[in-house]
């Protein structure tokens, strides 16, 4: 029956919030969700919950970039979802735990895992958030100096999300494409700010404040690099003035240094 195989009502809509509430720009607001989320599902002692409750928390954690966190979920999903015999939860594990790993330093390891985890998804027949995947692959490609096979992997992601339309991560893919073209031996600047530009105007569409500050993070100091640190600082000014809590995450601290430099 549902209640013995599906995840509970109260635990999936708490976790998806927490979910689109980073997205949205709102870190706190989504990381009290994301525990709520845990809480409940540990009280109901309901384990398939349990593990896709670890699953979107570790989601919410390598948003952060909280490597620590994400291994710490990923570890126990792993364990539960053998003990139950769940394969999505199962395999959704291994590449999140495999991001981890290569965010620790072992990134041959971590791609192995990540690959090994991306190919047993596959295997169940899910498609949802494959490009996802395919972009913590190129994550850690890129930290091994690996940038064909990183932009490969962002590439296979993009083809992905054309058949499927599952386009909220898509500001991403371009966002981290932009900066691999950066990496290139040739680096390729004007690719690389229409792709951080594209990465802007989707993110705004799609209302993704998160991934909005992300992309004028890199277009600014791109433009700083280019000897434009005026269009750099008010572009980056006019996002980070929008957010309202979080200020500690990497990513709001990362923009605030940037614009004490330009000031």
């Amino acid at each position: 029956s549902i209640f013995q195989v599906g995840q509970d009502p109260g635990v999936a809509c708490r976790a998806y919030a927490g979910k689109t509430l980073w997205l949205m720009g709102y870190p706190e607001q989504s990381l009290a969700n994301m525990q709520g989320s845990l809480t409940l599902a540990t009280q109901l002692d309901h384990h398939f919950s349990h593990a896709f409750a670890l699953c979107i928390a570790a989601m919410g954690s390598q948003f952060r970039g909280d490597g620590q966190h994400v291994y710490e979920r990923t570890d126990s999903g792993v364990n539960l979802s053998t003990e139950h015999g769940f394969p999505h939860w199962l395999a959704f594990s291994k590449v999140m735990r495999g991001w981890a790993v290569a965010d620790r330093g072992q990134r041959e390891e971590g791609l192995m895992q990540m690959g090994e985890g991306l190919s047993e998804w596959r295997s169940t027949g899910a498609g949802l958030f494959v490009p996802y995947y395919l972009s913590l692959k190129a994550d850690a490609y890129s930290d091994l100096d690996q940038i064909e096979a990183g932009l490969d992997a962002l590439g296979e992601g993009l083809e992905v999300t054309q058949r499927t339309g599952e386009v909220w991560w898509n500001a991403e893919i371009y966002r981290r494409t932009g900066n691999l073209q950066l990496r290139k031996s040739t680096p390729d600047e004007h690719r690389a700010e229409s792709l951080f530009q594209e990465a802007l105007l989707l993110a705004r569409r799609q209302q993704a404040k998160s991934l909005e500050l992300r992309a004028a993070i890199d277009l600014a100091q791109l433009w700083r690099d280019q000897g434009k640190p005026k269009d750099a600082h008010d572009l980056l000014r006019s996002v980070y003035e929008w957010f309202t809590e979080g200020f500690e995450t990497a990513d709001l601290k990362q923009a605030k240094a940037l614009l004490d430099e330009l000031s």
